[in-house]
């Protein structure tokens, strides 16, 4: 079946958005062991992400396949500055971006990463980080 990218529906997604965020969290607690375990942040920073996607008109997009959610992207659209040093405009920012690991090397990440592009611009972000 051929990989459908969506925003985000919580009724709907949240327990595969769950995995995916376990799934991310523990490949960087391989990187920095002092993370908390995945299973014990997941609902807090899913909560932290979308007060986020309120805050900075962000949007979360989900690749699904075979109606499982798979992955996801989570971007923000107009995040204001906050370094004295950077350019004093808004700028859209990729949070996360993660696909789950039996689904990986299927172009799904680009496809995640193109919607976030495409979100961004049509909320007029002309900087994306």
């Amino acid at each position: 079946m051929r990989p459908v990218i969506r925003e985000y529906q919580p009724e709907h997604d949240t327990p595969r958005l769950h995995d995916c965020i376990v799934e991310l969290q523990e490949f960087e607690r391989a990187i920095e062991p002092t993370l908390p375990a995945g299973t014990a942040m997941a609902d807090a920073y899913l909560a932290h992400l979308l007060e986020r996607c309120r805050e900075y008109r962000g949007k979360i997009f989900v690749a699904e396949v075979d109606d499982q959610v798979v992955g996801f992207v989570c971007v923000w659209a107009r995040v204001p500055p906050t370094e004295p040093d950077e350019p004093q405009t808004e700028y859209a920012y990729i949070s996360d971006l993660v696909v789950l690991a039996p689904f990986r090397q299927r172009g799904l990440g680009r496809t995640l990463l193109k919607q976030a592009e495409h979100y961004a611009r049509e909320q007029k972000a002309t900087v994306l980080r």
